[in-house]
């Protein structure tokens, strides 16, 4: 059967599933309403704001601690809650739940593309309900990210914003990804490109197929690499490819993020003009001075690069060591100013986990509220938005809502307990009561 028809299918079956992964609203996005908590994290000062009174209409944030309500509107009273903008994963991967190789090329095998879509869905509605209402998702089959990003803007289904890659742009070999994939007609269409023309074709058609971001392969991945008689992460593209690349990219008004673990293709993918390097494992003093000099954001992708990766019982002892130097370059780059912005990898990380990685990037060296800025105000500058990111009037009406004071412990972000996306609300925790044990309308 063909592509059209699998999606056509996975479509219907999503619009059946929708009472499985949809929350309601207490009220509809088109009316008035007034969010009231203890606090609100200003996150482009990093500061702590009392008290929070906060007016949102038709997706839109239209007042901050107003004199007067709009009347008619309707009142939800978040107690001793802080609240916070919704937060923003710059690297994820919807469709997969496995950092199993075995396992992901036995899924390409015998999934088809309603399995996947299905699969992103929950996963997506994890994350949403972990209080990220955006996500970057950085390769992904049969364009299952693109479809989950048209999916995502109905209000009715639980999802996040997601800025969708397609397939990430890899070489066949020495890798060679390219056993993963099913029979294609054209390998650049799954992102498969081995010179400059194919990554040009493969770029222009992940753009063409609603792309709104370019993933590319500047080094070979880790765990292939890590149980391979290979250094780790060695440079796939040469510099020059890489700037084609880039220069590709920005013809489709699109930014490169650059997976990169070995340093030569780290400096590749730098001086080549990429937006992100994602991992960045083997940082060195030079590499750092360039990102800084460029204004190149690092991902970190903390979660599955932090001491407890080191008790994986899977990893060769090569790879145990290359992840010690990742701590280290990552506290080395915190500590010289090197722009960083919140990834998590989620897919090789549990979906639903998200905001583990703050805690690392405060034991690298940052502060909580610069660790939450990489995931609001800074992630909205990598992904070249000013609509999200910050408690703002005339931003969207994305927030989420923790109990305590997360500039004083960041932990606290991995209980989230009120979601709210374009003024809709999709998670509200029975400890949160409804003004007046119901609502009060404003006015009446």
């Amino acid at each position: 059967m063909t592509s059209r028809f699998f999606l056509a299918i996975s479509r219907f079956i999503i619009v059946a599933l929708v009472a499985a992964y949809s929350a309601s609203a207490s009220a509809s996005a088109s009316q008035a309403v007034v969010l009231k908590a203890a606090s609100y994290i200003d996150t482009q000062r990093g500061i702590l704001v009392q008290p929070a009174v906060v007016v949102v209409n038709r997706g839109l944030i239209i007042a901050i601690n107003p004199r007067t309500l709009p009347e008619g509107s309707t009142v939800l009273d978040l107690g001793d809650a802080t609240l916070l903008p919704g937060l923003i994963d710059v690297h994820t991967h919807l469709m997969i739940s496995t950092n199993d190789t075995d396992e992901l090329v036995r899924q390409a095998g015998s999934y088809s593309e309603t399995d996947f879509v299905l699969a992103a869905m929950g996963n997506g509605y994890k994350t949403l309900m972990a209080g990220f209402t955006t996500v970057r998702d950085l390769d992904s089959w049969y364009f299952v990210d693109v479809t989950l990003s048209k999916i995502s803007e109905r209000e009715e289904f639980s999802l996040p914003r997601i800025v969708p890659a397609g397939h990430g742009i890899n070489l066949s070999s020495p890798a060679d990804y390219s056993h993963i994939f099913p029979p294609v007609e054209s390998l650049p269409n799954v992102g498969i490109a081995d010179n400059e023309d194919e990554i040009i074709a493969a770029i222009d058609h992940q753009a063409a197929m609603g792309a709104g971001v370019i993933k590319l392969y500047s080094t070979a991945g880790f765990t292939m690499s890590a149980h391979s008689d290979k250094p780790v992460g060695p440079q796939t593209y040469s510099d020059e490819e890489v700037e084609a690349a880039v220069i590709q990219a920005k013809i489709h008004g699109l930014k490169v993020a650059s997976h990169a673990h070995g340093s030569e293709g780290i400096m590749a993918a730098v001086k080549g003009g990429v937006a992100s390097v994602e991992h960045g494992s083997l940082l060195t003093d030079e590499i750092i001075a360039q990102m800084k000099q460029r204004g190149t954001y690092l991902v970190p992708t903390t979660p599955i690069m932090n001491k407890a990766s080191l008790q994986d019982p899977h990893l060769p002892p090569k790879g145990i060591a290359v992840i010690r130097q990742g701590i280290q370059s990552h506290k080395r780059a915190i500590k010289a100013g090197v722009k960083i912005a919140y990834g998590t990898d989620a897919g090789l990380y549990p979906h639903g986990k998200n905001a583990d990685g703050f805690m690392d990037l405060v034991e690298y060296g940052m502060s909580p509220a610069q660790a939450i800025q990489t995931a609001t105000s800074e992630a909205a500058s990598l992904l070249g938005v000013d609509d999200r990111g910050s408690l703002t009037v005339g931003k969207l009406a994305d927030l989420i809502a923790v109990v305590g004071n997360p500039l004083e412990d960041v932990s606290l972000l991995q209980n989230v307990s009120f979601v709210m996306k374009n003024g809709r609300i999709y998670k509200l925790d029975d400890k949160f009561r409804l003004y007046d044990k119901q609502v009060e309308k404003q006015g009446k």
